[in-house]
This record gives C-alpha cells, sequence and structure tokens, in this order.
C-alpha cells in the first residue's frame, strides 16, 4: 500500500505508475490523480480540454463498426486505407490488416493459407461479410476475366495503341503485346534478343514475360500476396 500525495489516500501499488527513481520505485501520484493533472496542464497550456483518445479503449470489433457506412447492399469503409486500389486498412492487436480479409475473420473465422477475400461485388472498399468469399490466385484472376476487369492485355491495349498509332510513340519500351503473343513468347525457344526483334520490343519485356513477372495468368510462376 502506498499513500498518494495528491488525495492523501492509501492504495494498492498496482494503482501508481512505476518510477525507478524513486526510492520505492512507484509515482508520487495515482493514476486517478496524474490523469486530472495531465488535463489541468494541457487545459491551461491551450485553452480547452484535453480531447479523450476513445479509439484506444475500444476493441477491434468496436472500432471497426464504427468505421463503415450502409450503400444499399454494400458495407463502405471509411477508415484509413492501404495502398492505392481502394482497399480498407485497419490495426489489429499492433498489426496491419486488410479491412475485408478482417472482415471475413471475424464474422466467418481463420482464412486458410495461401486463399485470398474476394468480392462478389468488386467493391474494394466493401466489408460486408456476404460480399465475401475465398478463393486462390488462379480463382481470382479466373474471376476477373470473368467479370473483364483485366488491367492489361486485349481489353487496354487496343486503346492504348490507337494512342500510339495516332502519337505515332517511337519508344518501343512503352508497347504492349496481346495474349496471343505473349503465349508464343512462353512457347518459343529462341533467345530473348530474337524474340524482342520480332515483336518490336526490349529484351527486359521478353524475360518479364518469361520469368512471369508480366502476363502473369498465362504461367505458374504467379506469386502469391
Amino acid at each position: 500500500m502506498k499513500k498518494c500525495t495528491k488525495c492523501e489516500t492509501e492504495k494498492d501499488a498496482s494503482d501508481f505508475n512505476k518510477n525507478k527513481k524513486l526510492p520505492d520505485g512507484l509515482a508520487y501520484y495515482c493514476r486517478a490523480c496524474s490523469k486530472i493533472m495531465q488535463s489541468q496542464r494541457y487545459e491551461k497550456l491551450h485553452g480547452i480540454s484535453q480531447p479523450l483518445k476513445r479509439n484506444r479503449m475500444l476493441s477491434t470489433e468496436e472500432r471497426f463498426a464504427k468505421s463503415y457506412v450502409i450503400s444499399g447492399e454494400c458495407w463502405l469503409w471509411t477508415g484509413a486505407k492501404r495502398g492505392q486500389n481502394g482497399y480498407g486498412g485497419i490495426k489489429h492487436e499492433g498489426k496491419p490488416w486488410m479491412a475485408h480479409r478482417f472482415s471475413w475473420v471475424m464474422h466467418n473465422g481463420s482464412i486458410q493459407d495461401g486463399y485470398l477475400v474476394l468480392h462478389t461485388c468488386d467493391t474494394p472498399k466493401c466489408v460486408n461479410p456476404k460480399h465475401l468469399f475465398l478463393g486462390s490466385h488462379q480463382d481470382n484472376m479466373d474471376d476477373m476475366h470473368a467479370k473483364g476487369r483485366e488491367s492489361a492485355g486485349e481489353q487496354k491495349s487496343k486503346s492504348i495503341r490507337k494512342g500510339w498509332a495516332e502519337k505515332k510513340y517511337k519508344n518501343v519500351r512503352h508497347k504492349r503485346l496481346t495474349e496471343d503473343q505473349a503465349r508464343a513468347i512462353l512457347s518459343s525457344e529462341l533467345k530473348n534478343s530474337q524474340l524482342a526483334e520480332i515483336y518490336g520490343v526490349t529484351r527486359q519485356n521478353i524475360y518479364l514475360i518469361k520469368t512471369g513477372k508480366n502476363w502473369k495468368w498465362l504461367t505458374n510462376n504467379t506469386i502469391q500476396i
């Protein structure tokens, strides 16, 4: 037991912060008095009451519930973001999580190793567990192709090639190949330099295709994210 020099009340040692500089290793004031004094100093210095850090007192589940709004059937994330793809982010037990992955774990249980949490609504901000399902990287690619969401390849390259034709770009580094051409490069036994000359691209482009860094879904060299 120790007596607080502020409120002059005998309290248990667990009610005091530690201070190694003092003989008994405990602070002069109990935690309750320390908080009051801290608020008084803040108000005297800034002229306003010290804001309460309520979020630190909430569990991850409670913070999750306060970080989305319902729009139609989707639960749109309004909290922190992760990356530039529109996905939400939340901290759980000191580690960063994708908001939709945490939603799946919170409502459905753990995620198997090597599996992704995919959206049926194609809305990255959505954390509605009814719009989420588990799938492999290949499932994600198949779903992307089925819904026409390719970020590269035939669909995107048509407009890009049209722009090149109009502006007459000469830098072959930016030339986009078709999927058929990429498949032909993968199956070819010619050297990278020969393929680069045939298709009008750089050797680096050929190397990226053959190592699975470009046109990932055509090879088995994809990396699980």
